[in-house]
């Protein structure tokens, strides 16, 4: 029997025992659990997300969920890592998740192309548990075509071919995009529709695309009336047909280009276009109808759109006027801007003949004729400008000449100084796009930088427009960007000699007169040249004007109007011409007429033997009475003073002597357009005039009206004489001259109005036969 103290250490080491042999029990049950959790098999479960429907760009709405569970006891299994692997249509926001306490795991999921695709489940350490969601299904996106507006001319229905495409997803462009095909485009409107606007449906035609179906979306043809160019009659497209380059310019801008006709209604081109305000030429694509009527003369709607604005187009109507048709095919002709650009706008085109297709087709002397307008930064006002060029191309990209252009005069106290007394040597480069037919001339002096782009109907004749970063008259404030506008020639091949002048001359001259500033630059009592160009009344309103050099008139603001002339002279090949036949000299609203012929004033020329520099010069201001460069025998592009801005002088052709000429001479169809080129005040021009060789004359003409912008249709009849050294042309009666025709050739002249009662509207035409005749 064991004592009491005994007994209570034995209870105390059963309980100690007890209590160990529980923690161990429990110990052992614990590891025995988990042992049991990681022997369990995983087993993977789609629970939603399979079979979804959406288009290609969009994300699936609802998310891919999977259970997992033990496969013995189906019990959830937290905390498993299971891996989401898409195939290549579809991509999921994460490629590993771990189950919820509920044993789930979801992703979401996006679409990256058109297809039906799928994404598989498998637990991370169990790849046998790998199984597919199910299929997604990505349909193609909708891809809407959508037609480029249009605009025409009734009965003149365009085929559209233009179109963009609306609804890209992904990021995607149009030029990210492959996309194969062409849809098929037609309109509401027939060659019997009225004005108005009409649909243009398209339908998906052979368009594909990987990801893209493609839906019809709807287009505007706008149909206005025909263009207003007069009396059209029956239509004789045919005449027009090739390629052409042209330029079309105004007071402060303009625009130059090449276009092509088939003969029938359709023209297409390209063009660039600048004003004074500008950095830089804008280019953009044209197409548009055309027709031409009875009298080679017509109309045109050019639809002009940007590449930077595809849906955007302008409608311009053109007039037309025809000057020379060869083999039933129109060589040459004048347009005027009725609608669209300013009224004033007026330009030539020219048939290309291929020869102008490289940068080494440019390989010679050039000589350019320019003229235009800067602004003048302190004032704001428009300055006049004339620029005669001697360009030297190499065949090889590089050019070399001289530069001489003209502003207003600059004051020098209270002497007016001419500013073309010096001669400005450039130096540059060049280069010319056949596909577009254009190009583009740098030249360098003082410094600057100028920038001129031409078209080249020929390889020996260009188009031109230029930028000029030359300062104003107004100290040495740098100017706004100028823009010139011109024609240049092939020169013909040197030496040059005063011999290459020689005979009777024609000259033709135009520019801006500046009364109420200072006085004209020379005077010269008994010169019909200085007189002529001196032309005008003495007082003007309230603006005294004196002859003297040097004299400043007064301090009002300069005013400004078109002033063009015209006359002869007689060269004697030996340094020496002598003004010849009538001077006739229209001047804003005023007129006059000198003749010249038996009396007119002797003055000395050079010619150099190199570059064919022309100088005339007064020998007691040395002040340039005419000056510019020789295009060839009896050809001269030239600057001559007005007051404040020169005037750019043609010289061409044989004045025939008055005795000479007779009514039959003048005899067939002729073309007339203006040549008011930088004046504003001058609403532009053309139309038909005929002769019957026996003393009668009809003139059909369109110009445009200063009121309404809109081109008028005017009838003229008279009669015509023989005068001193040109033709005297009768529309009112018991007048002695309305106009005066000069030929220079059989073929080609110039017409000037003189005593109309509204002179402005007719200042100084070109004048051409429409039909070449043989040269006698």
């Amino acid at each position: 029997m064991l004592a009491s103290h005994d007994f209570a250490a034995s209870q105390s080491t059963i309980r100690l025992s007890l209590r160990r042999l529980a923690k161990t029990a429990a110990v052992l049950a614990s590891v025995g659990l988990a042992t049991a959790c990681l022997a369990a098999t995983p087993a993977i479960r789609v629970v939603s997300g399979a079979n979804q429907n959406i288009n290609y760009g969009s994300v699936f709405p609802a998310p891919l969920v999977v259970l997992v569970t033990d496969s013995a006891t189906r019990q959830a299994l937290p905390g498993i890592q299971v891996n989401f692997l898409p195939s290549s249509g579809v991509a999921v926001n994460a490629p590993s998740v771990l189950t919820d306490s509920s044993g789930k795991a979801s992703v979401g999921a996006s679409s990256l192309a058109a297809g039906t695709w799928s994404v598989t489940a498998q637990v991370a350490s169990s790849p046998a548990t790998t199984t597919s969601v199910g299929s997604l299904f990505v349909h193609k996106a909708p891809l809407t075509v959508v037609p480029t507006d249009l605009q025409s001319i009734v009965s003149q229905i365009p085929t559209p071919t233009d179109y963009y495409l609306k609804g890209f997803v992904h990021g995607d462009t149009a030029q990210t995009v492959a996309i194969a095909g062409a849809p098929v485009l037609t309109t509401t409107a027939t060659a019997s529709s009225p004005a108005g606007n009409y649909a243009i449906l398209v339908k998906a035609g052979t368009l594909t695309a990987a990801n893209y179906s493609f839906v019809s979306g709807i287009g505007k043809l706008n149909l206005v009336g025909p263009p207003s160019c007069g009396a059209l009659g029956a239509p004789i497209n045919s005449v027009l047909q090739g390629s052409y380059a042209f330029n079309l310019y105004d007071q402060q801008g303009g625009v130059a280009g090449t276009f092509s006709a088939d003969g029938v209604s359709r023209l297409e081109g390209h063009s660039f276009f600048n004003q004074s305000t500008a950095a830089s030429p804008t280019d953009s694509d044209f197409v548009g109808a055309y027709r031409v009527g009875v009298g080679d003369r017509g109309g045109a709607v050019l639809l002009q759109s940007s590449p930077s604005n595809p849906g955007a187009t302008q409608i311009s109507t053109l007039c037309l006027a025809v000057d020379s048709v060869v083999n039933g095919v129109a060589t040459a002709g004048r347009l005027i801007s009725v609608y669209g650009a300013s009224i004033s706008e007026a330009g030539s085109f020219y048939l290309s003949d291929g020869t102008a297709s490289s940068v080494a087709s440019f390989n010679g002397s050039y000589v350019l004729g320019l003229q235009g307008t800067k602004l003048d930064v302190s004032s704001g006002n428009p300055l006049q400008n004339v620029a005669t060029i001697l360009l030297k191309l190499d065949g090889k990209g590089n050019v070399t000449g001289t530069y001489r252009d003209v502003d207003h005069l600059i004051a020098d106290g209270n002497n007016p100084i001419e500013q073309y007394n010096q001669e400005n040597k450039i130096n540059g480069s060049y280069t010319y796009d056949p596909a577009q037919g254009d190009g583009a001339i740098t030249i360098t002096f003082h410094g600057i930088s100028n920038y001129l782009r031409f078209v080249a109907p020929t390889n020996k004749h260009l188009l031109a427009m230029t930028q000029d970063n030359g300062v104003t008259v107004s100290g040495n404030a740098p100017a706004s960007t100028a823009v010139y506008f011109g024609e240049g020639w092939q020169q013909a091949p040197g030496p040059f000699s005063v011999a290459t002048m020689s005979g009777n001359t024609i000259y033709l001259a135009q520019g801006v007169d500046t009364y109420g500033g200072f006085a004209r630059p020379y005077a010269q009592a008994g010169s019909g040249l200085a007189n002529a160009l001196n032309a005008g009344p003495e007082t003007r309103g309230d603006v005294s004007r004196t002859q003297a050099l040097g004299i400043k008139t007064d301090t009002k603001t300069a005013s400004e109007g078109l002033v063009v002339e015209m006359g002869g002279f007689w060269f004697d090949g030996a340094g020496t011409m002598t003004e010849q036949g009538q001077f006739t000299v229209t001047d804003r609203n005023a007129a006059s007429i000198e003749d010249a012929t038996g009396k007119g004033s002797s003055f000395a020329y050079t010619v150099d033997p190199t570059t064919g520099r022309f100088e005339s010069r007064d020998a007691k201001t040395n002040a340039c009475i005419l000056c510019g460069f020789l295009i060839g025998p009896n050809q001269l592009y030239g600057m001559a003073p007005g007051s404040g801005t020169p005037l750019l002088i043609t010289l061409h052709g044989a004045l025939a002597a008055p005795g000479k000429l007779k009514l039959s001479d003048l005899n067939g169809k002729y073309s007339t357009g203006t040549m008011s080129l930088i004046s504003p005040l001058i609403p532009a021009f053309e139309g038909i005039m005929t002769f019957d060789g026996k003393g009668n004359f009809q003139w059909a003409a369109d110009y445009d009206s200063m009121s309404d912008i809109l081109v008028s249709n005017a009838r003229f009849f008279g009669t015509y004489t023989v005068t001193d050294g040109a033709y005297c042309l009768s529309v009112i009666p018991d007048t002695i001259c309305d106009f005066y025709v000069y030929m220079d050739s059989v073929d080609h002249g110039t017409l000037i109005s003189y005593d109309l009662p509204d002179t402005s509207i007719v200042p100084l035409l070109t004048f051409n036969a429409v039909t070449p005749k043989a040269a006698k």
